[in-house]
């Protein structure tokens, strides 16, 4: 999505949706990926998960502060839960509008059931835009 959003704008809204029972990190991933952002690097991180995902929470949590300007904030901020709530209410959102799995991608409002990868999202925004 950075990729495609860097060659056209997109408005990108994450919601999380940890499903501890297939990733027993989605959670202290998903608490990670908040405090990161309230330091400007959600997609930062997201995108260095995506490469290599961390075995256990320890490597999780030095793969999130090797990403942020204040490691230290971020490594209490995920011991503290203090972004736990916003995390529990993604869940309760994606709960509500029936998403079961991840990534879920919509466009207007409208779930879109292609594959996730630029030149198909690509595609599918300019059918969007056409019509």
């Amino acid at each position: 999505l950075g990729d495609l959003d860097r060659r056209r704008p997109l408005r990108i809204a994450v919601r999380h949706l940890p499903l501890a029972v297939v990733h027993t990190l989605a959670l202290p991933a998903a608490e990670s990926l908040e405090a990161a952002g309230a330091q400007g690097a959600f997609f930062e991180l997201l995108d260095r998960l995506a490469r290599v995902a961390p075995a256990d929470e320890e490597t999780l949590l030095k793969s999130a502060s090797g990403s942020v300007p204040d490691p230290e904030r971020l490594l209490a901020e995920v011991s503290d839960g203090v972004h736990r709530a916003r995390v529990i209410e993604h869940i309760g959102y994606a709960t509500e509008s029936g998403v079961s799995a991840i990534p879920e991608v919509y466009i207007e409002r409208g779930h879109y059931a292609g594959v996730v990868k630029n030149d198909a999202l690509s595609y599918a925004l300019d059918e969007y835009a056409s019509r």
